[in-house]
């Protein structure tokens, strides 16, 4: 479970999910609907900056409904449309990238056990259906430059399906029956926006991963809570008793998560010299961070750069499932490599491309190994994959691949 609210897509479905209880009945009076529609507009441009098209959409509706504002059903078809036009090329890449997610996940899933995979497999299992993608379909493609390895299927059933199968379908449609049914029923105005809140909650689901995060979760559960109110009226006090109770867990977490991160941060800041108290550092954090991708990541490389490569294949080993599956095979390579095991060095560095195409730091590594094999022929073959292909973020390291690549093929 990701505590982090620091993505933009946590950031964006968080205000979606709280913008409801800004609204009052008071909202009709004039004063209060300048303050609305300025609230909205003010909205509207974080959605912008945040270039969250779900944000966008979550506030409009929200802000429609509440305002009673209808369209007729020609005029709504067409702003409808052209809404989605202008959504998808405010970020091209995020909605191309999203379609390959789920073209993979659609062509896999009768490769689904009927209870899943398991819980926290998606990303391991994802990079796998992935990596066999691109490597039988090795053309340069739209899909090829905005690949990435991602921890989420950015939609929660189909995230939730290949985890746990058949049986994670019935509790959505449960949920989203309850709400709509209560939404239909219910005339009281605040239970209402509590309503509104889940339903965007569920609608971000369809495109995100808000379910997979504590913070929003939260909000999701306690909302269900205040539900119960509708039903069980005689329990008000022991509702309210468990939402108070969530509230101050999660705030505990939260302080937790930003006390480990400080620590870890410190770790990386520790000179090389101290090696002792650099490593006692990464461990301490261990216990906290181990489901952490990004910490797993720096730990190992920073383990491999100081030669305590057994330690870092320890920890790869224990937490396969929790790294991001790109940087694991690109460690695992760097393992091998320093072991001078160059066939394992270069399977592992041939799935990281796979998993990834349009990194270079893959293509370069292979290019390295077989210099070192001496095979003149191969290294020319990488070095010309890394000069044709386009670069999606330049850096400092990527200029630096490409001109190894230059020298290699002799290249001014």
């Amino acid at each position: 479970m990701n505590i982090d609210f620091e993505l933009i897509a946590i950031k964006a479905c968080l205000v979606a999910s709280l913008y409801p209880f800004s609204f009052d009945k008071s909202n009709n009076l004039t004063t209060n609907k300048k303050r609305s529609y300025l609230f909205f507009l003010i909205l509207c441009l974080v959605s912008i900056y945040l270039k969250s098209r779900l944000l966008f959409i979550g506030i409009l509706v929200t802000f429609c409904y509440n305002h009673k504002i209808t369209l007729k059903p020609k005029l709504l078809i067409l702003l409808s449309i052209f809404g989605i036009i202008i959504l998808f090329f405010l970020n091209t890449d995020s909605a191309i990238g999203r379609f390959l997610i789920w073209k993979i996940i659609f062509s896999n899933l009768h490769n689904v056990p009927f209870n899943g995979f398991g819980i926290d497999s998606f990303r391991s299992i994802y990079a796998n259906w992935q990596s066999d993608y691109f490597e039988a379909n090795q053309i340069w493609s739209k899909y090829h430059f905005v690949a990435d390895s991602p921890s989420f299927a950015y939609n929660e059933i189909l995230n939730f399906y290949v985890e746990f199968g058949m049986f994670s379908i019935i509790p959505f449609l449960i949920i989203a029956y309850i709400n709509i049914s209560f939404f239909k029923k219910c005339n009281n105005f605040f239970f209402r926006n509590v309503i509104i809140s889940n339903l965007v909650i569920l609608f971000f689901a369809q495109f995100s991963f808000p379910l997979h995060n504590l913070l929003i979760l939260t909000i999701f559960v306690c909302n269900h809570l205040i539900l119960l109110l509708i039903i069980f009226k005689n329990v008000k006090s022991f509702i309210i008793l468990i939402c108070i109770t969530l509230i101050m867990l999660i705030t505990f977490l939260i302080y937790q998560n930003i006390k480990v991160k400080a620590d870890w941060h410190y770790a990386k800041t520790i000179p090389t010299q101290y090696k002792i108290e650099k490593v006692n550092q990464y461990q301490d954090c261990y216990l906290y961070l181990k489901n952490n991708p990004y910490y797993l990541y720096d730990f190992c490389q920073y383990l491999i750069s100081e030669g305590m490569t057994i330690r870092a294949l320890e920890i790869i080993n224990l937490n396969k499932k929790h790294f991001n599956q790109y940087e694991k095979y690109l460690l695992l390579g760097d393992i091998y490599l320093r072991k001078n095991d160059l066939v394992c060095a270069k399977l592992n560095y041939k799935k990281a491309n796979f998993i990834i195409p349009n990194r270079f730091i893959p293509l370069g590594n292979l290019m390295i190994v077989s210099l070192i094999e001496k095979d003149t022929l191969v290294a020319k073959y990488y070095s010309s994959r890394i000069i044709s292909q386009p670069i999606k973020i330049g850096s400092v390291q990527v200029k630096r691949i490409k001109d190894d690549a230059y020298k290699i093929l002799n290249i001014k």
